[in-house]
């Protein structure tokens, strides 16, 4: 995926990019629904190309509740998420929609105050990790 990031800045220079990382999905292990094994590795993958290729990264896991999340989705009343444990439903997509759009402005709000400190005389490049569900490089073409 690092090649195919590169490939898109490439063909559009200056354009953004955000990784946004897998949601939570459930397997049946031992007759119960748990977190699928293969999520955290591939969303730690995710967060590792978005930073080699200094674009912005959500990470969806995190934000909908981290390990064990997709259960709880569809067992709220009324539920967020289909009983396949993986795809989320026309309330689901609503709140995920919330979620990514308040970690954009949020996002939005960091950049804000970074970009004035470098306005007032401060230059160096900034990795912005303060929170595990997000992560974006700033440098000095803000």
């Amino acid at each position: 995926m690092t090649k195919v990031v590169n490939k898109i800045k490439e063909s559009f220079p200056g354009v953004s990019i955000l990784i946004v990382s897998t949601a939570d999905k459930s397997t049946k292990y031992n007759l119960e629904m748990k977190t699928d094994s293969a999520v955290v590795p591939l969303m730690k993958a995710q967060k590792k190309y978005a930073l080699e290729t200094e674009s912005g990264f959500v990470n969806l896991y995190t934000l909908m509740g981290g390990d064990g999340s997709m259960v709880k989705w569809v067992g709220e009343t009324p539920a967020k998420a289909n009983k396949d444990y993986t795809h989320f439903n026309q309330r689901g997509a609503k709140a995920i929609g919330k979620l990514l759009n308040d970690q954009l402005n949020e996002g939005y709000e960091e950049y804000k105050i970074l970009r004035e400190k470098r306005d007032s005389g401060s230059n160096k490049r900034t990795v912005r990790k303060s929170r595990p569900d997000s992560v974006s490089v700033k440098s000095d073409s803000l």
